[in-house]
């Protein structure tokens, strides 16, 4: 088990990140040097509903980067519900990982 709980995925790490004060949790494998991809779950559903994919993306030389979105899975979940629309989630997950696939 990771330090969230999600199960381990050989090849992936389990990390989190504070972003703009939220906590993300996100898996990240892959060839770090390779075209980026990102996976965004749907509703209800967390990053490692892509457990089955990443690992083929990985192998396919793959830079993977599959975020839980903010209140969902392992991230933060901020009372209100004020900034949890697609734009605003899309705009804290990209601000604090997409250095970490480049």
């Amino acid at each position: 088990m990771t330090q969230t709980g999600a199960p381990e995925m050989a090849g992936f790490c389990s990390e989190t990140a504070l972003v703009n004060g939220i906590r993300l949790h996100y898996w990240l494998g892959g060839k770090p040097n390779g075209k980026p991809v990102l996976l965004w779950h749907g509703f209800l559903g967390t990053a490692y509903g892509w457990y089955k994919v990443m690992p083929l993306l990985a192998e396919a030389g793959y830079a993977v980067l599959a975020p839980d979105m903010r209140g969902y899975g392992d991230s933060g979940k901020p009372s209100g519900t004020k900034g949890y629309g697609p734009s605003p989630c899309g705009r804290v997950s990209y601000a604090g990982q997409a250095d970490r696939v480049r």
